[in-house]
């Protein structure tokens, strides 16, 4: 694997019929924003995915070609039948295109007989460009989509999901950069300031964002090509999952080493008020005072590292990618991240737009059966293991904190007994010269064996809270539950499937379902000086 980051794809579509006089304020155009989109996105490759026609397509990508931006070219059907739609000079033009693309594949996989059929493919290769990029340069004269067409304006509909065929609540982190393209014949003056089209204003924004830090922490993993094929959509989605999973591997350290450190300081900050308390020595205020700024030195590092928030952004891009992996292996590629539900797709819209790019290039060829039944051997392999391995976590906090519970109640339980049958002992003074000396208590100050014994009922209490809190916000018991539930329904896939691409679609849905309300219970729990 070359290169473990994901891209940001630049879709391209626009008419045949430019004018020549816009030729070359077109490509300044095209070659503006594209420069603009590498500026805003320092961290990650630009690709562009382009169907190649002639006219603006072609234009686009020789744009793209001279930057060094990779071509990907989408045919909508086989080159041989393709080539009839262009003219000597467009189709010398993507000869040598072609010859330069990093990737040449066939959005459709049937090939057209009549009209009616090329219109088709071309409306579905303008559909596939629309859902696999993150923007779309459009030059495009603003005409309005037809149900049956196939051109410009239906490739932009089905981006921002007025496509009659469009999802009924659709989701998208994409906008369309619509560059004025006036056709053959038109006399009008040509607006030379682009403009962004968005279903959601500012998703795009966000959604490159997102990608790109994603991408800043994946860069260090990456390296410089090694040859020029480009890798199968399979080796690509396992690379930036283990990539992805590395990377919240070591970020959960942190962010349980946070929590961790958090309880304890919480804690030894009761013990130190209670001290000072009983023992009246100003000894124990600057200690109280390290302790307090310890932990909100913790909280604060915490905050502005965002171990949590980072955590949650690879551990979810990695999950989705694994899950989308099998069904490359299963020959679909379809999103895996559409079954969210529209609350998690609204959520993790960036998560849908990181896959869609990923997923840009070539069908996967589906391997057997035996690979599918495979899958589902690792599936229940990783949940019975995950499952195994949360139910031990959960197992040794059940057994620390009914320690501390144990130990809370026989406190109680000493306390209950010396103040009602031995109360001269309980108000024994245990203080000595020396005592008094190292902790500078106040003059006439004393320390009973009642007040040891409410130092350490408080502390055990203080601690008993504060680990909860610390174990509660591990989730361990949910997650234990999820996994032996997953475990159990590939349990029963490998005693009844046949491992067929329907049986893998609707595991890959139960996956990624069940991945998105891990997310939405756990994305809550960020460290905090809090019971």
């Amino acid at each position: 694997m070359s290169d473990v980051r994901i891209p940001i794809v630049v879709g391209v579509t626009g008419h045949r019929a430019l004018r020549p006089q816009d030729r070359q304020i077109l490509f300044a155009l095209v070659t503006q924003q594209l420069v603009s989109i590498r500026e805003r996105c320092p961290h990650s490759p630009v690709v562009m995915l382009n169907s190649v026609a002639a006219g603006a397509d072609l234009l686009c990508a020789q744009a793209a070609l001279e930057l060094g931006i990779p071509l990907l070219c989408a045919l909508p059907f086989p080159l041989e039948s393709y080539r009839a739609d262009f003219d000597a000079e467009s189709a010398r033009q993507l000869d040598g295109v072609l010859a330069r693309a990093a990737e040449v594949f066939c959005a459709c996989a049937d090939v057209p007989v009549g009209a009616r059929e090329r219109d088709g493919a071309y409306r579905k290769a303008g559909a596939y460009v629309a859902d696999r990029c993150q923007l779309l340069l459009a030059l495009w004269d603003g005409g309005d989509a037809r149900a049956e067409g196939c051109g410009t304006a239906e490739t932009v509909a089905a981006l921002l999901g007025n496509a009659p065929d469009s999802p009924t609540f659709p989701v998208r982190g994409a906008a369309v950069i619509h560059i004025d393209a006036p056709r053959q014949g038109d006399t009008r003056a040509a607006r030379e300031t682009p403009c962004t089209l968005e279903a959601c204003a500012g998703s795009a924004a966000r959604t490159l964002e997102q990608i790109d830090a994603i991408n800043a922490e994946l860069a260090p993993q990456a390296e410089a090509p090694q040859t020029d094929t480009r890798d199968t959509l399979f080796e690509r989605l396992r690379a930036v999952y283990e990539a992805a999973d590395r990377r919240a591997l070591a970020l959960q350290k942190r962010y349980h080493r946070a929590l961790l450190t958090l309880a304890a300081l919480c804690s030894a900050l009761v013990t130190m008020f209670l001290l000072y308390d009983e023992l009246e020595s100003n000894l124990f205020l600057p200690v109280y005072a390290l302790l307090l700024f310890g932990a909100f030195f913790v909280l604060r590092a915490e905050e502005r590292r965002a171990y949590h928030a980072r955590y949650m952004r690879f551990r979810i891009l990695a999950e989705t990618l694994r899950t989308q992996g099998y069904l490359a292996r299963a020959g679909l590629d379809g999103n895996v991240c559409d079954s969210f539900t529209w609350t998690q797709r609204s959520e993790l819209v960036w998560v849908r737009e990181a896959a869609a790019a990923l997923l840009a290039g070539a069908a996967p060829a589906p391997e057997s059966a035996a690979a599918a039944r495979e899958w589902m051997d690792e599936q229940y392999a990783y949940h019975t293991r995950a499952a195994g391995k949360t139910g031990t976590a959960l197992r040794a906090r059940e057994r620390f904190c009914f320690a501390l519970s144990a130990l809370s109640v026989l406190l109680f339980a000493a306390v209950f007994a010396l103040e009602f049958t031995a109360g001269g002992f309980f108000a024994t003074d245990i203080t000595s010269d020396v005592l008094r000396g190292a902790l500078r208590m106040h003059a006439g100050q004393s320390v009973t064996v009642r007040g040891v014994f409410k130092i350490l009922l408080g502390t055990v209490s203080a601690a008993s809270l504060f680990f909860s809190s610390y174990f509660g916000k591990l989730s361990l018991e949910r997650q234990t539950e999820d996994h032996e539930k997953m475990a159990a329904l590939y349990a029963l896939a490998r005693q009844r499937s046949a491992g067929g691409a329907e049986d893998c679609a609707a595991l890959a849905r139960e996956e990624i379902v069940e991945v998105g309300n891990w997310y939405s219970y756990c994305k809550e729990n960020r460290p905090g000086i809090d019971l």
